[in-house]
C-alpha cells in the first residue's frame, strides 16, 4: 500500500520580512531612489489559499496561447489544485505567483527558499480501471466438494481447517486457465469461523411398499395395519410369531428390521402355493396337529408331517389383505387380535373376526450405502476478495479491499448494491481498517456484477477517509530563487524517481534498481553480506514516488581515503547504499558484501575490481549492470522471481530478469 506524507504548514499573509521599509521591495526599479537592498538568504513556509489558485489561474490565462493551456489555467482557477499531468503543473504554475514584482517574494535574495504547500492531483491510477473490469467468480458446490475432497462430507464454505487462502489460488487457476499477468478477479465465497463435523448418520430407516396383485416368489414383511405391527421370525424351533410396532402409512411401512422381520416366500411350482422360510436360519415354517403356533425345520420332512404341512396357499382379498392358509392343517395366519399380542395360525376366517395380514416388499433403500455427511455445519457468511495474477500464480491483491454482503446490510442497502459511495464507504473503512495511518490509501471494490464492479481509491488523512480517484494530495515543494527568478527545486517529504532512459549512466546520482513492481532494498545494516531483498513499488507515468531515499543506490565516481578524494576509472562506478556502505563481490558468491567508509584498494592504490561496476542499456530499456574481476569472472545483476531478490550471477537463469533503473530527481 502506498503512503503519502501530508504536511500542515502555517498559513501566513505573506513573506515580507520585518525591518524593511514599506517600499524596500521596489528598489530594483530604474529610477527608484533610496531603497533598501535585501541580501540575506531566507527560508520561509506558506500554504496556498483559494485566492492564490484563482490568482495563478488568471495570470496563466493571460499568457496562455493554446486551447490546452487555456483549459489548464481555467482548471486551476476553478478546482483550487494543480494537475500534475497538465501543461501547468505546480512546478510551472507556482512561480507565476512568486516572480511578479507585486509579489511579497520578489525582494527575497538569491539562494532563498520558499517551502510552498499546495494541493496536487495525479492521473487516475491504472488500478482503478483494472479492478473495475475484473472478472468475477462465485464458488460452486463442486468447488467446495473439491476443497473438502468429498461429494457428501463437505460444506459450502471454507473453515479454519480448510481456509480460503490455501485453496482459492488453485481454484482460480483452474477457472481462469488463460489469465495474463496483471489480471484481477473478484471471488465470492463463504467462510465459517468454526470447523464442521463430519461423520456417518444412522442407517437409513428401512421401508416396505404395499404388495397388491399376483404374488411372486420373494421376501416380504407380514403387517397388521390396524395395529401398526409386523411379525418377526421365531427365535426357537416353535412358537407364536413375535409382533413389533412399526409406522404404517397405507402404501408404505417404515421402521422395519430386514434382519429379523423378513419372510421368504418360495413358490412350490403350483400357482398360489408357497413355502415360507426364515432367511436368517434358512429353516422352513410348517404346522401340524391342532396347534395354532408355528414350527420350523431345516428341511421339509419333519417327523409326522407331509409336504402339505409346509405348503401355504396364498390368496389375495379385495381389501389388500392376504389369506395365507396352511394346506396340511387348514389354518390361516392372522395378526394379533383380542388379548393376543403375537401372531398365530387359526382354523377360522369369519368376515367380522378375521385379521389377515397385508404384505410389503422391502424398498431398495434397505440396502442403501451410508455416506459420510456433515453432522455439524457452522454458520458461515459470504465474502468477496480481490485476487491478482502475477503471471504464474494468483494471490490476494495488496492494497485492495472488497465490500462484503453483510457490509451492505449494515449500511442499510440490499441486493449487494450501494449508492453514494463517497458517503458510505468512508464509514465502512473506518470500521474495516481501524488502525489506518495518515496517508494510507486503499482501493475499494463494490457493487460486484458479472465480470465487472465499481472501484474507487480512498485516502486517509488521519481522521477520515475520502474518495480520491485522481490521487489528490497535499504536498510541499521547495522553490529556490536564483538569478532573480523563483524555480521549483524538489518535493519535500518524498523521493521521486523517474524512469532512467538515457543511454549512459549518470554517475554520482541515486537510482532505484527495479524489476516489474518491486525494487531492491539495502542489505540490513546489521549484516555484512547478503542478497538485495525487495519491496513493492507503485509506478505511474514512468515515475515512482516514495517516502524517502532509503532504497536508493548511489552510482558513485569518487571515494575518499584519509580525507583525500579519488576518482574511479572512466565508465566504472561504485555502488553505495543508503547506509553509506559499498557493495562488492568476491569469490564465487552471488550475494553482495558490504564495506563502510571506502572501497578496498590494491597495493598500487587502485580500487579492488570486485567494487567496480559498469552498466549498458539494452534495447528493451533494461540495464546490464556488470562486475568484471577478470579471468572470465564476469557477473551481472539479475532479479530472481524464484527467490524474490537481486543477486549477481555468472549466467542468466530461465526466469532471471535484468533490472530497469529509476533515477532520483535532482534538486
Amino acid at each position: 500500500m502506498k503512503k503519502h506524507i501530508l504536511f500542515s504548514s502555517v498559513i501566513i499573509a505573506g513573506a515580507m520580512v520585518t525591518g524593511c521599509s514599506e517600499n524596500a521591495w521596489n528598489d530594483h526599479l530604474d529610477g527608484f531612489e533610496g531603497g533598501y537592498t535585501y541580501n540575506e538568504k531566507i527560508t520561509t513556509t506558506y500554504t496556498l489559499t483559494a485566492t492564490d489558485y484563482e490568482t495563478i489561474g488568471k495570470t496563466l490565462a493571460a499568457v496562455a496561447t493554446t486551447d490546452a493551456e487555456k483549459a489548464a489555467a481555467s482548471a486551476i482557477q476553478s478546482n483550487h489544485y494543480f494537475d500534475k499531468s497538465s501543461v501547468y503543473p505546480a512546478a510551472v504554475a507556482i512561480p507565476y505567483l512568486l516572480n511578479p514584482t507585486s509579489s511579497d517574494y520578489f525582494i527575497y535574495s538569491n539562494g532563498s527558499v520558499a517551502e510552498i504547500t499546495f494541493l496536487e492531483a495525479s492521473a487516475t491510477p491504472e488500478e482503478i480501471g483494472q479492478i473495475a473490469s475484473a472478472q468475477t467468480y462465485t464458488l460452486s458446490n463442486s468447488d467446495y466438494q473439491t476443497v473438502w475432497d468429498s461429494e457428501t462430507a463437505f460444506i459450502s464454505s471454507f473453515a479454519p481447517e480448510n481456509p480460503a487462502s490455501s485453496n482459492l489460488p488453485s481454484i482460480l487457476k483452474s477457472h481462469f486457465p488463460d489469465a495474463e499477468e496483471g489480471q484481477y478477479a473478484v471471488v465470492s465465497y463463504n467462510v465459517a469461523n468454526e470447523n464442521p463435523m463430519f461423520g456417518y448418520p444412522d442407517a437409513p430407516i428401512p421401508t416396505g411398499a404395499l404388495v397388491t396383485g399376483d404374488l411372486t416368489s420373494g421376501s416380504y414383511y407380514l403387517a397388521g395395519p390396524e395395529k401398526g405391527v409386523v411379525a418377526a421370525n421365531l427365535t426357537s424351533n416353535y412358537g407364536y410369531l413375535p409382533s413389533f410396532e412399526v409406522t404404517f402409512s397405507g402404501e408404505e411401512v417404515s421402521g422395519v428390521d430386514p434382519s429379523t422381520q423378513l419372510f421368504i416366500f418360495e413358490s412350490t411350482g403350483t400357482a398360489g402355493e408357497f413355502f415360507i422360510q426364515d432367511p436368517a436360519t434358512e429353516k422352513y415354517y410348517y404346522q401340524s396337529g391342532t396347534y395354532n403356533s408355528f414350527n420350523v425345520s431345516a428341511g421339509k420332512d419333519a417327523s409326522g408331517t407331509t409336504i402339505d404341512n409346509y405348503t401355504w396357499i396364498v390368496t389375495a382379498k379385495n381389501d389388500n389383505t392376504w389369506q395365507i392358509m396352511n394346506k396340511g392343517v387348514s389354518k390361516w395366519i392372522q395378526t394379533p387380535f383380542g388379548s393376543y399380542s403375537t401372531w398365530g395360525s387359526y382354523n377360522y376366517k369369519g368376515d367380522d373376526n378375521d385379521n389377515f395380514p397385508t404384505l410389503f416388499a422391502p424398498a431398495d433403500d434397505d440396502d442403501a450405502e451410508v455416506a459420510e455427511i456433515p453432522l455439524y455445519t457452522p454458520v458461515y457468511q459470504g465474502k468477496n476478495t480481490v485476487y491478482y495474477y502475477n503471471g504464474s500464480a494468483w494471490s490476494e491483491a495488496e492494497g485492495v479491499i472488497s465490500v462484503n454482503p453483510s457490509d451492505y446490510t449494515e449500511m442499510g442497502f440490499s441486493n449487494n448494491s450501494l449508492t453514494d459511495p463517497e458517503l458510505y464507504i468512508p464509514l465502512y473503512l473506518k470500521t474495516a481498517l481501524p488502525y489506518a495511518m495518515a496517508g494510507d490509501e486503499i482501493y475499494v471494490a463494490y457493487n460486484i456484477k458479472t465480470n465487472s464492479c465499481s472501484c474507487d481509491l480512498f485516502v486517509f488523512d488521519g481522521s477520515s477517509w475520502t474518495m480520491n480517484n485522481n490521487a489528490l494530495e497535499e504536498v510541499t515543494g521547495a522553490f529556490t530563487k536564483n538569478n532573480g527568478t523563483w524555480t521549483f527545486t524538489k518535493y519535500l517529504g518524498k523521493a521521486i524517481f523517474d524512469l532512467f532512459e538515457e543511454q549512459e549512466i549518470q554517475r554520482d546520482r541515486t537510482y532505484l534498481i527495479v524489476s516489474g513492481a518491486v525494487c531492491a532494498t539495502p542489505v540490513s545494516a546489521t549484516n555484512s553480506y547478503g542478497y538485495l531483498l525487495t519491496t513493492p513499488v507503485s509506478i505511474a507515468s514512468n515515475q515512482i514516488v516514495m517516502q524517502n531515499e532509503v532504497n536508493g543506490f548511489t552510482f558513485a565516481s569518487t571515494y575518499e581515503v584519509n580525507g583525500q578524494t579519488y576518482t574511479v576509472p572512466e565508465g566504472k562506478f561504485l555502488i553505495r547504499d543508503s547506509n553509506e556502505r559499498y557493495l562488492y563481490l568476491q569469490g564465487s558468491y552471488s550475494s553482495f558484501n558490504l564495506r563502510a567508509e571506502s572501497p578496498a584498494l590494491e597495493a598500487d592504490g587502485s580500487v579492488v575490481a570486485g567494487y567496480l561496476f559498469s552498466a549498458t542499456m539494452n534495447a528493451d530499456g533494461t540495464w546490464t549492470i556488470t562486475n568484471d574481476r577478470g579471468e572470465g569472472n564476469i557477473r551481472n545483476i539479475y532479479y530472481s522471481p524464484s527467490y524474490s531478490n537481486f543477486a549477481a550471477y555468472a549466467s542468466q537463469g530461465a526466469s532471471d530478469l535484468l533490472p530497469t533503473l529509476y533515477i532520483l530527481a535532482e534538486e
